[in-house]
């Protein structure tokens, strides 16, 4: 959602490509839109408790996995800036790693 709204603030002519990229999958769709977004994972909408929650795992010596749908270069941006995780899991422009909805 946060890569969308980025799209929207700075290339809102795009959104008119979605339904061409969403032809080729979702997960083409969200490597289409993850090139052309620049994501601060600083800025994120982190929730505390999560990541209190995450920090007293990681510090507990347990592998932690960032496993999302989201494309997976903003997936490894914001694993990189957490630090916590042993493994990151994400789409990758081919297989969308998501469930069914």
């Amino acid at each position: 959602m946060e890569s969308i709204l980025g799209l929207l603030k700075h290339a809102p002519w795009l959104l008119l490509r979605i339904p061409v990229w969403l032809l080729r999958g979702l997960a083409h769709c969200k490597r289409e839109i993850a090139q052309r977004v620049s994501l601060d994972a600083q800025n994120l909408p982190y929730r505390p408790e999560l990541l209190n929650y995450l920090k007293v795992q990681h510090d507990l010596g347990r592998v932690l996995v960032l496993a999302t749908a989201a494309d997976s270069r903003v997936a490894h941006q914001v694993a990189d800036h957490l630090g916590l995780f042993h493994l990151v899991m994400a789409s990758d422009g081919a297989t969308n790693l998501s469930g069914l909805s």
